[in-house]
């Protein structure tokens, strides 16, 4: 049972940060019909970006606010100079866009950064809390805390808000948003934006979070890999 209890706390927590990635995902292509598959080169960016910039000195929160901006750059980037121009091509272009500029992100990735597991410290301290035998660490209450909150304000954003409702109706009907007077082509590059920042987000609470060091049997290849993150 302990064993049991503790894969799904680890599990919960990797969860977490996919289902970061697949809102990315899915706002995206509501807004554009378009699948973005540079979707985890936006979660690796928002992870290495902040690694680096701590490793420069900047202070972690500071580096995680300027990973966030920079992978919403690139997010934008992406939408000005790939997606906009071909978007009267059709569904297999932009796919083939899209995975073009998943490979170029990572080999730039690689020259900027490096190839190696890294990772940050937690935002929070202390011991691991342990319940009906498993531990569960606190950052991975972080994780599941910044996930839930994400959610929570993205559900207000467009429920709640004019600019929330014109990117229902772009995802509805493109055409007919365009006849009521709603700025498509800007909903388009906002949703890669907040795509692109959801993954940032995603890419940091994953650098935090290593439920490797808890899983049993912790001394396999995999989680030996994983746990030599440096």
């Amino acid at each position: 049972m302990p064993e049991f209890l503790q894969f799904v706390f680890s599990g919960l927590t990797v969860g977490a940060v996919y289902a970061l990635v697949a809102l990315g995902f899915t706002l995206i292509y509501n807004a554009s019909d378009v699948i973005n598959f540079a979707q985890g080169e936006f979660v690796m960016l928002g992870g290495m970006t902040t690694v680096f910039l701590g490793l420069a000195g900047v202070p972690l929160p500071l580096a995680a606010a300027l990973a966030i901006v920079v992978t919403v750059a690139v997010g934008l980037a992406l939408h000005r100079f790939a997606i906009e121009p071909a978007r009267a091509s059709g569904a297999v272009v932009l796919i083939i866009i899209t995975i073009g500029a998943s490979i170029f992100l990572r080999g730039v990735a690689q020259v900027v950064f490096d190839k190696r597991f890294h990772s940050l410290p937690s935002f929070i301290g202390g011991d691991a809390i342990r319940v009906g035998g498993a531990a569960i660490l606190p950052q991975s209450l972080v994780v599941l805390a910044g996930a839930v909150v994400i959610v929570v304000l993205l559900w207000a954003f467009i429920e709640r808000t004019l600019t929330g409702k014109a990117m229902i109706a772009t995802a509805a009907n493109e055409v007919a948003a365009r006849l009521v007077g709603i700025d498509t082509r800007a909903i388009v590059a906002l949703s890669f934006a907040i795509s692109a920042a959801i993954g940032a987000v995603a890419g940091i609470l994953d650098c935090c979070s290593d439920c490797s060091r808890l899983l049993p049997q912790a001394t396999s290849p995999r989680n030996t890999r994983t746990r030599s993150r440096s």
